[in-house]
């Protein structure tokens, strides 16, 4: 009864739900089944670093950020806000699926960004670096959250009061 479903199982999860299904039957007490450890290992995508401006339909991606500590804060792979990202790897790329295909299973390779403050490929420079986990892109956005709070802060106390940050 239940082998014909057995070829519609793709994955761990959905096989121990089809084993759950058949030991249910059994009206036994305490009879489960769960996946083992492993599975189909997900696809990571990186992130440029970058804030984007939503409100531009293209082409390229145009920039509204670049957070402080971000790959494309540093004087050698710097990104203006304003300006355009208008390929990725060679490839056009937009505020769509096109920019996480070309961002997905990269690993630690280097992304080469072509940048101008035009949406075009005509006079603009190249920008390589490593793009960031979704990990690192969290930290980044932390570290600055916090700095930003310590000096709002000190600024409206004038300096009397400290900030102290418990990270948790």
């Amino acid at each position: 009864r239940y082998e014909p479903l057995l070829e519609g199982c793709g994955t761990r999860d959905e096989f121990s739900a089809l084993l759950n299904m058949m030991a249910g039957e059994l009206e036994a007490s305490h009879a489960e089944v769960s996946p083992g450890a492993g599975g189909t290992p997900s696809i990571a995508t990186r992130n440029l670093g970058l804030v984007f401006d939503y409100s531009w339909e293209g082409p390229g991606i145009k920039v509204k950020e670049v957070p402080r500590r971000s790959p494309g804060s540093f004087a050698k792979t710097r990104i203006q806000p304003g300006e355009y990202v208008v390929a990725v790897d060679g490839v056009d790329v937009a505020l769509n699926e096109s920019l996480f295909d070309v961002l997905a299973d990269r690993g630690d390779r280097d992304v080469t960004l072509l940048v101008n403050a035009k949406p075009t490929r005509d006079g603009a420079r190249t920008v390589t670096y490593k793009a960031l986990t979704g990990g690192e892109w969290g930290a980044i956005w932390y570290a600055n959250r916090t700095e930003a709070r310590r000096k709002e802060v000190e600024r409206a106390s004038g300096g009397r009061i400290g900030y102290v940050h418990i990270a948790g």
